[in-house]
């Protein structure tokens, strides 16, 4: 493991100086990149706008509100011995 990991001192980079230029070419790149404002036919959410079936289940033991009941001792099964 030893072998897989590196000085910091190898990532350093060198001090460079950046002209005004280089940094207002910079920051327009950026600024045309960014949008104000997330309209038109490109951000509409179609994954909150499509049905989707319901969770609801059809079968009687799975409605809201309805309790299964345990089998009583004489219906169980018995265990084979």
């Amino acid at each position: 493991m030893a072998d897989e990991l590196r000085n910091l001192t190898e990532l350093l980079l060198s001090p460079t100086t950046v002209s005004e230029e280089e940094i207002d070419g910079a920051l327009a790149r950026v600024d045309g990149m960014t949008a104000d404002a997330l309209e038109g036919e490109e951000f509409t959410d179609r994954y909150t706008a499509t049905p989707r079936p319901s969770r609801r289940s059809s079968r009687p033991s799975a409605r809201r509100g309805r309790c299964l009941r345990r089998p009583s001792r004489s219906s169980r099964p018995r265990a084979s011995t």
